[in-house]
């Protein structure tokens, strides 16, 4: 702990469960939004015109899908929708609208 003008600041909390940082899982804001526009982020990801990914496309048929797109999709997800995909979820998916469906209800119709 180090203190700067009377200020105490922890390097770690000193308990985390104390910690005014941590929240319960129920009292964490669930953030959404409206498939249009989650898709118009994935557009954005694979660097393509707006609009292009409708969901139906084969991954593996999109030339800009690629290992750092999926990569970007995953932290899209976190950093969106605070989604942390557990591990093997990501070579379940086939098509973009499998990967529309992990996000689950925090995509919107």
């Amino acid at each position: 702990m180090s203190s700067f003008r009377g200020l105490a600041i922890y390097a770690h909390p000193p308990n985390s469960n104390s910690s005014p940082f941590h929240l319960p899982a129920d009292k964490i804001p669930v953030q959404t939004l409206k498939k249009a526009d989650f898709l118009c982020k994935i557009d954005k990801l694979l660097a393509v015109d707006p609009g292009t990914v409708k969901g139906p496309e084969i991954l593996a048929d999109l030339p800009v899908w690629d290992s750092l797109a999926a990569i970007g999709f995953v932290a899209l997800l976190d950093d969106e929708l605070g989604i942390t995909l557990p591990s093997g979820k990501m070579e379940q998916c086939k098509t973009v609208a499998d990967l529309v469906a992990l996000a689950g209800n925090q995509v919107q119709p």
